[in-house]
């Protein structure tokens, strides 16, 4: 049975002004997921999803009571596929008394530090979902006051592919949401810095700062009182320092590298590149030059010499600034 039949069938013994109220709050969920490319008859409506629409009607400031029967309306017509005891929950974080803090989304594939830092959050006061990379979308991101990704998440040969997948949310969205990143050390790699910054990252906090001020946390982001050396760097900032040109974006040419073996990057000798065929060492310069802003060699380098200056990167500093983008070289201090 589809879920409109289900829908159908369950409206069936209601009142016709009890129906029309469920009709209409149903269809105000069908829209969300309509204007968020979710496909409800197709089953991509998850609870995320659901707390996410629900999150966001209280921060636009839906009476309570609209809220309830929107509760109820699922609960009792569209099930969704959700316990009931799940909307129950859902009541209580939403309408409860942390309902006036702040509310946090933790990102992170590890399923212990994910349930760490709702434990703590939610005991001091905060709203709090958590999530995996993958479930990461503009539709659960977009209610949040604040978002905290921990970064280290190997996608192919990325051991931080958290980056990569908050990028892909866009521009619009990371500027709107303030977006932290978690580091398991106090040690980051200026290109990794680089990476955040362009892809919209705002901090970068190491963990154990993080877990001795977790408590605060809320009231430090909502007052933008966190150090200021936690604060990122400006893309143009980090490139000027890494002798980059100030135009340009890593986010292409460490998506081209992380679909090489991790092999090619781990082992720091030039030997390690013979493990590449030619062609994708040039489409790795090619695409260091044309969007990663990787300059050519200096033409007065090669002034007196019979040879012509390379129109592309040179391979060694390519090779090396992906290594360090990916996570594979030696780290320096935040």
């Amino acid at each position: 049975m589809s879920i409109t039949d289900d829908i159908a069938v369950r409206l069936a013994g209601l009142s016709d002004a009890t129906r029309r109220a469920y009709l209409s709050d149903l269809a105000d969920l069908t829209q969300w997921c309509d204007a968020h490319g979710l496909d409800w008859e197709g089953g991509q409506v998850r609870s995320r999803h659901i707390f996410a629409y629900l999150l966001g009607l209280a921060r636009e400031g839906r009476a309570r009571s609209t809220i309830r029967r929107r509760l109820t309306a699922m609960r009792r017509v569209a099930s969704l596929g959700l316990e009931p005891s799940e909307f129950t929950q859902f009541e209580r974080r939403i309408l409860g008394p942390s309902s006036e803090h702040a509310s946090v989304l933790v990102v992170s594939d590890d399923a212990v530090i994910r349930a760490g830092l709702k434990g703590v959050l939610t005991e001091a006061g905060a709203v709090c979902w958590t999530e995996s990379i993958d479930a990461l979308d503009a539709s659960i991101v977009s209610v949040w006051d604040y978002v905290l990704v921990w970064i280290q998440s190997s996608r192919g040969s990325d051991r931080f592919g958290a980056i990569s997948r908050v990028g892909e949310l866009g521009p619009d969205l990371t500027t709107a949401i303030p977006v932290v990143a978690v580091h398991a050390t106090n040690v980051v790699d200026p290109v990794v810095r680089l990476r955040l910054a362009e892809a919209g990252f705002r901090y970068l906090v190491p963990h154990n700062w993080l877990s001795s001020n977790l408590l605060q946390l809320s009231d430090l982001l909502s007052t933008a009182s966190i150090p200021i050396r936690y604060h990122l760097e400006t893309p143009l900032a980090l490139r000027e320092s890494l002798g980059l040109r100030l135009s340009g974006d890593l986010a292409e040419l460490v998506g081209a590298a992380a679909a090489l073996p991790p092999e090619v990057w781990r082992d720091n000798r030039a030997s390690a590149s013979q493990k590449l065929v030619r062609s994708d060492v040039n489409r790795l310069r090619a695409l260091a030059l044309r969007s990663g802003g990787v300059p050519a060699p200096d033409f007065a380098k090669y002034a007196t010499s019979m040879r012509r200056p390379p129109e592309l990167p040179e391979w060694p500093r390519v090779r090396e600034l992906l290594r360090q983008g990916l996570g594979f070289a030696d780290t320096t201090a935040v």
